[in-house]
């Protein structure tokens, strides 16, 4: 029940922040928040990761549909006590439903974090992004953690 719900504070996080950049900047304008470092700056990807194919909509859709499935089969799978890895699903889960739900309704992904040091930029990325990355981390560590104890 827990890990439901942090599915779901991802994802009310992830789009009641770009509801707000969107409804407030143009795209492309940005506000320094720590100069030489970090800006908000918001960016319509209608591509994958780091802008990849631009014009694959209706394939990056699929994709986006497909990894959800197999994702919530995964996370249904896994057993109670792996208390870990139903965080690191529930964190890339929140993301990857923040991140489809703009796909189908804006038909892109609001993007605003901008991370840089002098000319050069990270790719822009959003709330749902940071928590799939952080969950993927997680996932890794606790398969990693898992594995070492076998060998031990």
């Amino acid at each position: 029940m827990i890990f439901s719900f942090l599915v779901l504070i991802i994802f009310f996080i992830d789009q009641c922040s770009k509801h707000f950049i969107d409804g407030n900047f143009y795209p492309g304008t940005f506000k320094v928040i720590i100069p030489n470092f970090f800006n908000i700056t918001l960016a319509h990807n209608s591509g994958s990761a780091f802008g990849a194919f631009p014009h694959a909509k209706i394939f990056l859709l699929i994709i986006n549909l497909l990894s959800v499935m197999i994702l919530m089969i995964l996370y249904c799978k896994i057993a109670p006590l792996k208390w870990m890895k139903k965080i690191s699903l529930s964190l890339i889960l929140g993301g990857a439903f923040g991140n489809l739900f703009d796909r189908i309704f804006r038909g892109y992904v609001v993007d605003f974090f901008d991370v840089y040091i002098q000319s050069y930029h990270w790719y822009t990325f959003n709330v749902a992004d940071s928590a799939i990355t952080v969950g993927a981390v997680f996932f890794a560590v606790s398969f990693l953690k898992e594995e070492y104890k076998k060998i031990i």
